[in-house]
């Protein structure tokens, strides 16, 4: 199985097995692996992976999102499957200096609300598999300091060094 060190370490230990982590450049390396039967299987992001679900060319197993797909409800969450505490729902924030006043952050937090709201732009992401949940600038501080934290605790006790 194909996935990245995080989620290789989370799930092994889920399943109360070892998983072999086999990096690649790229989850999409990965995928042409497993078509062409070199590797058994792949965790990548749905964006990458949908052209070959849409085309049977390979199947879906398990989202590891808290909450099915809603581009694949048929297709149960790695929790439902028994694996507990296994949400390792990918997401992505809009960043700005430190020092950025609030009244600025308040509104480019509304304008790109507004942006992911239009019909256009969400079926834009829909086609790539994105689902858009916008939130508050609370509320990415809170899922960053939930995640910084879970890494953490991860890379702790794994034992991982940085090489140099």
């Amino acid at each position: 199985m194909i996935m990245s060190l995080y989620d290789t370490v989370r799930l092994a230990r889920a399943a109360k097995t070892e998983v072999r982590h086999v990096p690649y450049r790229g989850s999409q390396l990965a995928i042409q692996d497993m078509m062409g039967g070199q590797v058994p299987a792949v965790v990548a992001p749905l964006v990458e992976l949908t052209p070959h679900l849409k085309g049977d060319r390979a199947r879906l197993l398990a989202t590891t999102g808290a909450s099915r797909s809603r581009f694949f409800p048929q297709t149960p969450t790695l929790g439902e499957q028994g694996f507990a505490d296994m949400d390792l729902t990918e997401w992505h924030g809009l960043f700005a200096p430190a020092n950025t006043p609030t009244d600025t952050v308040s509104r480019l937090n509304s304008a790109v609300r507004a942006a992911v709201a239009l019909p256009d732009v969400v079926e834009a992401l829909a086609a790539q598999s994105f689902e858009v949940a916008p939130t508050s600038p609370a509320e990415l501080r809170s899922l960053l300091a939930r995640d910084t934290q879970l890494w953490g605790r991860l890379v702790t006790s794994t034992g991982f060094k940085p090489e140099g």
